[in-house]
């Protein structure tokens, strides 16, 4: 695994003397919005509240949910209200007994009613914070895939014109999870499979950076900049679990060396399978800019390896199965196996803190304003400095502190700390 520990004193030292050091860049109100498109699945809306639904709406200044514009028009994976199964009657007491009622009551299960805010709601926030002006827009079916949206199937079935309809100034790609990994690793000397599919991956990438390029051209505006947008690592694609209260449940799981956990068994699973993440959406950008020298410029942030830096900081926890991580550690992935039941594990999504660490790094790669000048607001009634994202979804003040700094730092390094 790459990069070293910084011992938490240093990191302390670090943040305190370059807190101030960062001013937000401003912007007047007669400049036009810079218009930005997330494209993606439910890595980029989150999945789960408060993140999923966080700044989403039908006004001027919300996130634009292009699969929702109103709740008339909402896709039908956006329709309904929400489901909550830890208030969902079921038999038993038992977190078992529980989750074989949500596996047999499919109707029960967690739901993802739009319209959308998630990462994009969050990347908003922090323009706000930063007196950036950025309209926002998503498009992010489940499941879906970069060559699905390129190619109209699928769940992603007549999205692309949405896509490719507005001369968009920036663009954000996210393709499925383990999509971009070798379609074999090797763990403990042994030729693992993965779902990877990286000729799948990068087709889709540059598909759709070409399927922008011509509406920009189109409209006489240059091609947007794009963003590869590399997800994080798989804590259920590199761990087990004999945690009673953590299990690893749902269709997308699979016994060590299965297709839904790989990484199992390897010294440091995170640690390969984030290196893996990296060089596909790297030689993905590469490719596309030495095959393509007048398009789109193409550039990579690195959110999956700021989760690397978090994990080796100590700000958050490695094994998020393990019954005793230290309290101070915070969880990146979601934990809550009633939610995450029955078609992914918990250690798949993000939490709060991944979801915003994420958008931590997003915001850093495409504005170039170091998160760190987020928290430059200074709350004399308790002594800390706080950001609006930060509150709204329940994160301290303290830990927003440090996930910007390991964002700031993986950004600035291009490689986890």
């Amino acid at each position: 695994m790459r990069g070293y520990v910084i011992a938490r004193a240093q990191i302390a030292l670090i943040w305190l003397a370059t807190l101030c050091t960062f001013t937000p860049t401003l912007a007047t109100a007669a400049e036009a919005p810079v218009n930005i498109l997330f494209v993606g699945n439910s890595f980029t809306h989150g999945r789960y509240e408060p993140v999923r639904t966080y700044n989403a709406g039908f006004g001027t200044d919300t996130v634009h949910d292009l699969l929702c514009p109103s709740l008339a028009a909402c896709s039908s994976a956006e329709q309904g209200s929400q489901i909550d199964p830890a208030e969902t009657p079921a038999p038993g007491t038992t977190l078992p007994a529980q989750l074989a009622y949500l596996q047999a009551n499919p109707s029960l299960q967690y739901n993802e009613p739009g319209p959308y805010g998630g990462i994009p709601g969050i990347f908003l926030q922090f323009t706000r914070e930063a007196h950036l002006h950025y309209s926002v827009s998503v498009v992010a079916v489940s499941s879906a895939t970069l060559t699905g949206y390129l190619n109209n199937t699928g769940n992603e079935k007549g999205d692309l014109p949405l896509i490719e309809g507005t001369a968009w100034d920036v663009v954000v790609l996210q393709d499925q999870s383990f999509r971009p990994l070798p379609a074999t690793i090797t763990v403990n000397g042994q030729s693992v499979p993965t779902r990877g599919d990286f000729a799948g991956f990068e087709s889709g990438v540059t598909g759709l950076i070409n399927a922008v390029d011509a509406t920009a051209s189109a409209a006489g505006k240059p091609s947007p900049l794009i963003t590869l947008y590399e997800t994080q690592p798989l804590a259920s694609y590199g761990y087990t679990s004999i945690n009673p209260n953590a299990p690893i449940f749902g269709s997308s799981t699979s016994a060590p060396d299965g297709l839904n956990a790989p990484y199992a068994g390897a010294p440091d699973p995170i640690g390969a399978m984030a290196t893996d993440l990296h060089d596909a959406y790297e030689q993905a950008a590469s490719d596309y800019m030495a095959s393509n020298p007048t398009g789109s410029k193409v550039d990579v942030a690195l959110a999956g390896d700021a989760w690397v830096s978090a994990i080796n900081t100590r700000v958050a926890v490695r094994d998020p199965y393990l019954a005793n991580n230290p309290s101070f550690e915070v969880d990146l992935w979601d934990s809550d196996p009633l939610d995450a039941c029955c078609t992914t594990p918990i250690g798949y999504h993000p939490s709060i803190y991944g979801a915003y660490l994420s958008a931590l790094v997003l915001f850093y790669e495409i504005t170039q304003v170091n998160p760190e000048s987020l928290l430059a607001e200074f709350d004399p009634a308790d002594h800390r400095h706080r950001a609006s994202a930060a509150d709204a979804l329940g994160i301290s003040p303290d830990i927003a502190w440090k996930l910007a700094f390991v964002a700031s730092e993986t950004v600035r390094l291009g490689h986890p700390i």
